[in-house]
């Protein structure tokens, strides 16, 4: 992505987290775009692709992002909706 790109730019919604061996993808939807950038914590919406994907993961832990096999940084999970 270009230097002066910020998250609303990015036409790529599908990502994974990865937890140890496993990634289970997801979409996204930014709760503030305008406000959101890069390299400082914003808050999104993630859908799980898998039903029950969310039983082995912990809320507040850390885990990485992947967009395919790329490591594109990290996503704190605060809470779930259901």
């Amino acid at each position: 992505m270009k230097e002066e790109s910020q998250p609303k730019d990015d036409v790529v919604n599908w990502l994974f987290l990865k937890d140890g061996m496993r990634q289970l993808s997801f979409t996204y939807k930014l709760e503030a775009p305008l406000e959101a950038k890069y390299n400082n914590p914003f808050l999104a919406k993630l859908s799980f692709l898998v039903e029950d994907a969310m039983k082995s993961f912990h809320l507040n832990h850390i885990y990485e992002v992947m967009r395919g096999q790329e490591d594109i940084g990290t996503i704190k999970l605060i809470s779930i909706i259901k």
